[in-house]
């Protein structure tokens, strides 16, 4: 009898051990919760990149973050990441680990938001989402995509609204401020005509030189006049907002001179002033005046003061200029 208790007693500590051992094997086999990343219709595959999970339990991954299987994807989709709700992080971002398109693209590399906008520049795009519990538990992931090409000039089509990139194909003309003010990106194409038809068939090319903008969408005006292109840009807003201050309780300078150590003294001086939004020099005042005949860039140095809309001030003193700055006031 008393052998058969021995047994029960000793099967059940067994067995106590068995599920302890289980309980703990579970820990160490825990991983973070994999986001669910959507772009458009599709569900992206995600791959862990490291972690530091329960009980200490470490992991970093042995691959090529340049060579995983890619999903293939649209453009003009957003990239969206969220985590189930009963394992939410309370903090993630998602950055950007190659970061070429968004170079092209003029859209922010990282954002702590759930979503990021994707270039519609074709190629491919890798993404590290970083999530944190807490100081033991935090997470990176990555999300390996290829942007789809679509139309032979989608590396042109712009990420932001009211912006446009501007491309000139045989030639290559001055932009002055105003109009650069409107472009988020600039290309110039060399090449003869059958070679450019061939390789952007769906402009419907005919004669060079030729100049276009795109939008977020496609092709937004074209021109075989530099001037015209010009004329049209100069159409969407003062020709000085490239150097308004965009704030109505602040100021911008601009300095015109050719001597570049007067130049930098302007700089420190004036450059820590609380009430500048932007400070910007130039060395080149004949092209300016070629443009802006009625700006005062006959005689230099010339410092313009503007608020946010239009220019207020000039002088060729740099103490009327400080004096200016010291004591202007918001109307």
């Amino acid at each position: 009898m008393k052998k058969k208790y021995i047994w029960a007693i000793a099967g059940a500590v067994l067995l106590v051990i068995m599920v302890l051992m289980d309980q703990q094997k579970l820990k160490r086999e825990e991983k973070p919760p994999l986001p669910n990343v959507i772009v458009g219709s599709q569900t992206i595959p995600t791959l862990y990149e490291s972690y530091t999970w329960e009980n200490g339990n470490k992991y970093q991954a042995k691959i090529d973050t340049t060579q995983p299987k890619r999903t293939l994807v649209e453009p003009f989709e957003d990239l969206v990441v969220t985590f189930p709700e009963e394992k939410h992080p309370t903090s993630y971002k998602i950055r950007v680990l190659e970061e070429g398109a968004f170079q092209r693209s003029y859209l922010p590399t990282e954002t702590e938001e759930k979503t990021m906008k994707l270039p519609t520049y074709p190629g491919n795009m890798t993404f590290i989402v970083e999530a944190e519990w807490d100081k033991k538990r935090k997470a990176s992931y990555i999300i390996p995509i290829q942007m789809e090409k679509k139309w032979s000039y989608q590396q042109w089509l712009n990420s932001i609204p009211e912006k446009y990139t501007l491309v000139m194909m045989g030639d290559e003309i001055y932009l002055p401020p105003h109009i650069a003010y409107h472009l988020t990106g600039i290309e110039t194409i060399s090449g003869d005509l059958e070679n450019l038809q061939q390789q952007y068939p769906e402009l419907n090319l005919t004669k060079l030189p030729a100049y276009f903008l795109f939008d977020q969408k496609s092709e937004a005006y074209r021109t075989n006049d530099s001037n015209e292109m010009i004329e049209h840009l100069s159409s969407f807003g003062s020709r000085y907002v490239h150097w308004l201050s965009q704030d109505p309780e602040r100021l911008s300078v601009l300095i015109i001179t050719n001597d570049q150590e007067q130049m930098d003294k302007v700089f420190e001086k004036i450059g820590q002033n609380p009430i500048l939004a932007h400070l910007e020099g130039t060395s080149y005042p004949l092209e300016l005046q070629r443009y802006y005949p009625e700006m005062p860039f006959d005689t230099i140095p010339v410092y313009c003061v503007f608020d946010d809309n239009d220019i207020i001030f000039h002088t060729q003193d740099i103490e009327e200029l400080t004096e200016l700055l010291e004591t202007w006031k918001p109307s």
